[in-house]
């Protein structure tokens, strides 16, 4: 199986260039990822379908991924008096505080965003009809055939985690292309955290745990919430004397839906996996109040105008259809919020989930795997490493949109939001 050259591509979902960058110089030197669990052992308990479980008794249907997570986050849960909830398939872990009476509300909550997620973006099918083109390899580097040791030298063979040749390239059974997990079988951890403090500890806890998470940790404590690519690892706070425009529901929606989508499709534009987020966040909860990144004041007529934001941005002038502006969300950072951008990625993703339904699965795993072929820089001796920061330029991403959702995209997507149908 191929490894990953730096771990760090899948740090925070939203890290930053120069956090990226420092974590992946650490993780370089990285060996394995160790869990803090083994120390309590198997008898700490957590739930499952309304009964309490020693996780070495956990029912053996659910497999060993929610046995790992329950096991990873044991320690943590004892010491800071908190407690692990499984959902029904074992795809989610809910950690909340002991004391907390909102729990079992929470896990329903988790189950019908799953649920919602589901119906919206199901698993994609092994397509190979009507697939996009393969993108070729980048020049100098060999296609499919140089494995990818820890400096890409080439030690182990190529095909089990990155671009395949044949029929496999579009199987979602295939390996993330920064990781070393298969795609939709990790168990998603999300904590409901009393307040900043609780906060601080978790961070700690996962730079402990991961040595390339240590630098973003530092600057995340003043965050509100995160979500983590790897480990699969989301939170958010309860209670903060920050929080302002704020509603607990909203923040576990919209951070659940970014695991659950990085989970199934791996890492992807920022666009879409916020725009995604929103979307849930809209459909299940009526309103946005879920702002990754966002430093400025939210006023309270926001939270619902959403879809007239979108509609007045393409709404039609004379017989010219607005196209969707692909600049505009190409040219948003990781890490940071901006207001016209959000909207166009909460628009364009009603239109790929409403209007391209079928396609739109396919269409992610092309981005993943043109992502996988072009992000490696060749180093001019055989071996190849990872760009760090790399995303898909803007002509790429057309072109994959293109043959996927038809020459018209753009224009259609502008008419469909144009007619507020965003919404």
């Amino acid at each position: 199986m191929i490894r990953a050259t730096m771990l760090a591509l899948a740090l925070a979902a939203g890290a930053t260039t120069a956090e990226t960058k420092a974590a992946a110089a650490a993780a370089a030197t990285t060996g394995a990822i160790a869990s803090t669990g083994a120390a309590r052992g198997d008898e700490v308990v957590v739930r499952h379908d309304g009964r309490p479980y020693p996780i070495a008794e956990l029912p053996e249907e659910l497999g060993d991924a929610p046995r790992a997570a329950a096991r990873a986050w044991a320690a943590w849960c004892v010491e800071n008096e908190y407690r692990m909830e499984l959902d029904e398939a074992g795809r989610v872990m809910l950690v909340t505080p002991n004391k907390s009476k909102k729990a079992s509300k929470l896990m329903r909550l988790a189950e019908k965003t799953t649920k919602r997620f589901d119906e919206l973006l199901p698993p994609p099918a092994p397509a190979t009809e009507g697939a996009a083109p393969r993108p070729e390899a980048p020049e100098g580097e060999p296609d499919g055939e140089d494995g990818d040791g820890e400096d890409g030298s080439g030690e182990e063979g190529a095909g089990e985690e990155g671009a395949t040749d044949g029929d496999d390239w579009f199987l979602p059974e295939t390996q993330w292309g920064t990781g070393t997990t298969p795609l939709d079988t990790e168990t998603a951890v999300l904590f409901v955290l009393r307040d900043p403090r609780d906060q601080a500890k978790l961070l700690d806890a996962l730079a402990a745990k991961h040595d390339y998470l240590a630098g973003w940790a530092r600057g995340a404590k003043d965050l509100i919430g995160f979500v983590l690519e790897s480990p699969l690892v989301g939170a958010y706070l309860e209670n903060a004397p920050i929080l302002e425009e704020w509603r607990a529901e909203n923040e576990l929606v919209h951070r659940l839906t970014e695991l659950l989508f990085l989970r199934r499709f791996g890492r992807q534009p920022w666009w879409i996996q916020q725009g995604v987020a929103w979307n849930l966040e809209h459909d299940l909860e009526k309103g946005m109040y879920c702002f990754p990144y966002r430093n400025e004041f939210v006023y309270a007529v926001e939270h619902d105008a959403w879809p007239d934001s979108v509609r007045n941005l393409y709404k039609r002038k004379g017989k010219e259809v607005a196209p969707l502006d692909l600049d505009v969300l190409v040219k948003w950072n990781r890490g940071s919020f901006q207001s016209v951008a959000a909207w166009t990625s909460f628009g364009a993703a009603h239109y790929l989930m409403h209007e391209q339904h079928d396609a739109f699965p396919a269409f992610l795993m092309d981005l993943r795997a043109y992502r996988d072929q072009h992000e490696r820089k060749d180093n001019g001796d055989g071996t190849w490493t990872r760009i760090i920061d790399y995303e898909v330029p803007r002509d790429a991403l057309l072109e994959l949109m293109q043959a996927r959702f038809g020459a018209d995209v753009l224009e259609d997507a502008g008419a469909y939001l144009g007619k507020g149908k965003a919404k």
